[in-house]
């Protein structure tokens, strides 16, 4: 039977962020569709409006997730008994703008917002630009450590590493984001912007890959 030994390769990164993504979450109801979608529509005309000042393009301001539906709630009637009733139409649509990081322009982009008669849900997140380059260094700190943790555990053992027979990556996710989250699902207040004042934490990241080498 073949000698093997067989170690699981495990890459590790600290990156700080490069970029900031400002999500932005519009609602509206309304118990006629035209007046929830017409009220859609000028809310997000009104966020295009108000980044354009801030010195972006319209197109810019990317949708992630538009939905229409029909809302019901539940009520007693004359009876007391429970049923669901019509509430409206809603309309959800989910934005995001995205620019490298940059607080002082972070700050122009909420207040210019909340100087608008947009009053969406808000989110920060921070994030990396290039997140093909930083995968490929995870999966090769991943293969570096695997051959580190071979070699020392053949010397340890007296015997030397022959071919390496396979490798095997399951596909990994990583988190591209910073622990360090904004939100606020209410209008800000431009004072409050203009003094934001952020230094997110770095992400920490982790690849894994599975490597078999012959044992001579």
């Amino acid at each position: 039977m073949d000698r093997m030994i067989t170690i699981r390769g495990i890459g590790k990164l600290s990156v700080k962020p490069d970029m900031i993504e400002v999500g932005l979450e519009l609602r509206n109801r309304d118990m006629d569709y035209s007046a929830a979608m017409r009220a859609a529509s000028e809310q997000q005309a009104a966020l295009r409006d108000a980044l354009s000042k801030a010195g972006f393009e319209p197109s810019e301001l990317k949708t992630s997730a538009f939905n229409v539906r029909t809302e019901y709630e539940g009520v007693h009637d004359e009876r007391g008994m429970y049923r669901q009733v019509f509430a409206g139409y809603v309309c959800e649509h989910t934005m995001a703008i995205r620019f490298g990081f940059d607080t002082d322009m972070l700050s122009t982009v909420l207040t210019a917002i909340s100087d608008s008669i947009a009053e969406p849900g808000i989110s920060v997140r921070f994030t990396v630009r290039d997140r093909e380059s930083i995968s490929d260094a995870l999966l090769a700190s991943a293969a570096k450590n695997a051959l580190k943790r071979a070699e020392l555990l053949a010397e340890s053992s007296g015997v030397k590493l022959g071919r390496l027979i396979s490798i095997e990556h399951t596909w990994n996710d990583p988190d591209f984001v910073s622990p360090t989250v904004y939100s606020s699902n209410a209008k800000l207040r431009c004072d409050a912007a203009v003094e934001m004042q952020v230094s997110p934490e770095n992400m920490e990241l982790t690849e894994y890959a599975t490597f078999v080498w012959e044992i001579v």
